[in-house]
Parts: C-alpha cells; sequence; structure tokens
C-alpha cells in the first residue's frame, strides 16, 4: 500500500467520489440505509464502524471471506484498544 500524505487528504472526506471506488456495485440498492449514515448516526468510530460496513455487503460481495475476515480483524481491534484502556 502506498503511503498517504495527511496534508494532501484535507477536506478529502467532504468531497463526494467521483468514482465506484466508494460505492462498489455489489453495495447498490441492498440497504434500506447506508451503513456510512447508521455508522454516523450510532457514532460507532472507526473499528465498529468498518466491522458494519463489511458486514453489511458481505452477502452481495464476490469477496465473502475477505469480508468476514475484516469484521472480525476490526471487531478484535476494537476489543485490544478497549482492553488497554480499561
Amino acid at each position: 500500500m502506498a503511503s498517504l500524505d495527511p496534508d494532501a487528504l484535507k477536506g478529502a472526506a467532504c468531497q463526494k467520489p467521483e468514482n465506484n471506488q466508494h460505492h462498489p456495485p455489489h453495495t447498490a440498492g441492498i440497504q434500506p440505509t447506508k451503513p456510512s449514515k447508521l455508522i454516523e448516526a450510532w457514532d460507532l468510530g472507526f473499528n465498529l464502524g468498518n466491522a458494519l460496513k463489511s458486514s453489511a455487503v458481505l452477502a452481495r460481495s464476490r469477496y465473502q471471506d475477505v469480508e468476514t475476515e475484516q469484521s472480525l480483524w476490526y471487531i478484535a481491534r476494537e476489543l485490544l484498544l478497549r482492553s488497554k484502556r480499561s
């Protein structure tokens, strides 16, 4: 993975994506509510938000093993961080 320059990413989160990278075909029209809306509404944060997103697209993804592993990794990471905080 290429390294990212944080200064180059300023404001990127506020910009609408112009390609399918952020809206892959297997996510289209399957959720009455987009995962990103739930993540924000429930204030899930990075790890749980990514776990939810990976789980939400699981049934329609061609990469079910990858999506499942990603969900589990993010949940395990969240549990690890919470255990360090307590």
